[in-house]
């Protein structure tokens, strides 16, 4: 196995590959985890994040690890949740949305309502220990 820098087609920036040995390029792993992007439109969202509707579809409540509040977490989260449709799973903990950090009772309710106006949403989520960034595309 050869370790080597493959330039793309148009000679630009390198990206690091492995040879096999059958002299096939394997990209090697990226070290930070890909982006997941979800598009969603605003109506869904309105409506999935009404406090109707969030009261009964998930449990949301600020986490606390080594007696320091690092986020909030999502339990209980139905199929046809908000959360569900934002792509975020039962046992995350979101800890900032659009660079704000979530940590207290007032910061979900921040957070609720930054999810039904803002264009565009940009989670920071813990997801069994591995934090991954995550973006959420809102249509009118």
């Amino acid at each position: 196995v050869l370790l080597m820098a493959m330039a793309d087609q148009s000679g630009s920036a390198a990206t690091p590959s492995v040879l096999l040995p059958n002299n096939t390029p394997a990209p090697l792993p990226s070290s930070s985890p890909k982006v997941a992007v979800v598009t969603l439109k605003r109506q869904q969202l309105q409506h999935s994040f009404s406090s109707a509707e969030m009261a009964r579809l998930a449990v949301i409540q600020p986490c606390k690890r080594n007696d320091q509040v690092v986020g909030i977490q999502v339990n209980y989260i139905t199929p046809d949740s908000g959360y569900a449709k934002l792509g975020i799973l039962s046992g995350d903990v979101i800890s900032t949305l659009n660079g704000r950090p979530l940590r207290t009772q007032d910061d979900i309710h921040w957070a609720n309502q930054e999810i039904v106006s803002a264009p565009n949403l940009n989670f920071q989520i813990d997801r069994k220990g591995q934090l991954l960034p995550h973006q959420v595309q809102v249509n009118p």
